[in-house]
């Protein structure tokens, strides 16, 4: 349980950190995807890096009932699926998941997805409880 807890933190972590790492990059990347001016994706792109630093530390750390966290994470994982369809149907090689400087494919994103979709849904259905210790 811990495992899979520890895993499906990392990669929300990983997220977050690889977009902030190269962050005027992404920035430019979804730039090129969505007509919105670079101020209004500075700040999108901000609250998405928040909100997974959020779940990964969350997921990792809180010492308490975290069903509302799950359900909130299964619904982040299913918009970004849809999102990751819709840059499949536009022949899109990179869906920025992990930033601009890591290339992600749209099909092994959607799989990531289904994959922690599941893991969580276990845990779920576990009634998990996290404990740091």
């Amino acid at each position: 349980m811990k495992f899979i807890r520890v895993v499906i933190g990392c990669v929300f972590l990983l997220s977050a950190v690889m977009k902030l790492s190269d962050f005027q990059n992404t920035v430019l990347f979804f730039s090129t995807i969505v007509s919105l001016s670079k101020t209004w994706i500075r700040g999108g792109l901000s609250m998405l890096i928040l909100i997974e630093l959020f779940f990964s530390l969350a997921v990792l750390q809180i010492k308490t009932n975290i069903q509302v966290i799950y359900t909130l994470m299964i619904i982040l994982l299913f918009i970004f699926s849809g999102i990751s369809v819709l840059f499949l149907f536009l022949k899109m090689k990179n869906c920025g998941c992990f930033g601009a400087a890591f290339r992600t494919d749209p099909i092994l994103t959607i799989g990531k997805n289904v994959v922690l979709i599941g893991l969580i849904l276990f845990l779920k259905k576990r009634g998990n409880r996290i404990y740091a210790g």
